[in-house]
């Protein structure tokens, strides 16, 4: 039976806002890869879906060496698109591995979904078996998008920061856990403080639907407060009923072309 979070009675202004703890940088003695990250998903039932992530990505040694670059953080397996924040590799565990491998087919996406989450369950224990520091929680968050029979869904697989029980893997749909008069949800995954702060001192960008148009400048403003984490550029994805297309991609995160990314079956 899986868990559900459901965004009834939150937001306002027609809009459902989904809070989750803020992902640290994560230090892992045996990790080879970790990273902080600011990964932004806005819904609307009018204009479809946009996807934004920075680009910086931490590599953390054995040694304890710390050696940042640039990456495109939005992956695309089998017609749709994944994006993470938390460890990404380490010693048996690849998180791209392991999406590609459950994402990777032509069933509809909760299939998908359903398949990524049990593989999850399987996999996660083995990073909670390695040496964390003291105040570096996992908070391992996912993100999936698409299309299925042309409507534009978001899936959220995640961990509560604290908890280190894949029992506590939470598991939200959109829209289908959006209340019917709500006109727009909102998630952000890793660190999104400043944005929160934002977002809370201007309800306008909610209330009128600015923030769909801009979610890029509040990744920048995450940016801005935390250069040592994450990083620009940042790149932006629009998935709508006739597809998706990249809005905003830089050279120098590699992001690939979209391929086909139409769904065919039911979404339930």
């Amino acid at each position: 039976m899986k868990k559900k979070t459901s965004l009834r009675g939150t937001g306002s202004g027609g809009i459902a806002t989904l809070k989750l703890p803020v992902a640290l940088a994560l230090v892992f003695l045996c990790m080879t890869q970790s990273e902080g990250t600011t990964i932004g998903v806005i819904w609307s039932r009018e204009h479809g879906i946009v996807l934004a992530a920075d680009s910086k990505t931490t590599s953390v040694t054995p040694e304890g060496q710390s050696l940042s670059f640039t990456t495109c953080k939005i992956r695309q397996f089998g017609g749709v698109f994944f994006a993470a924040s938390g460890v990404r590799t380490g010693p048996s565990f690849n998180i791209d591995d392991i999406a590609a491998r459950a994402l990777s087919g032509h069933e509809n996406t909760l299939k998908k979904i359903e398949r990524l989450r049990s593989a999850l369950q399987h996999e996660l224990p083995k990073v909670f078996k390695q040496t964390l520091p003291p105040g570096f929680p996992p908070g391992f968050q996912y993100v999936v998008v698409g299309i299925d029979n042309g409507q534009p869904i978001v899936h959220l697989l995640y961990l509560p920061a604290e908890s280190r029980d894949i029992a506590d893997l939470k598991w939200l749909s959109i829209p289908r856990d959006v209340p019917s008069d709500k006109t727009m949800a909102t998630l952000f995954i890793g660190r999104h403080e400043v944005i929160d702060r934002f977002r809370a001192e201007h309800p306008e960008w909610e209330s009128q639907g600015v923030i769909f148009d801009r979610l890029r400048e509040l990744i920048g403003m995450e940016i801005r407060t935390a250069p040592h984490l994450v990083g620009e550029p940042i790149d932006v994805l629009l998935i709508d009923s006739t597809g998706a297309r990249w809005i905003g991609r830089s050279p120098a995160s590699k992001c690939p072309d979209v391929y086909s990314v139409e769904v065919q079956g039911a979404c339930e």
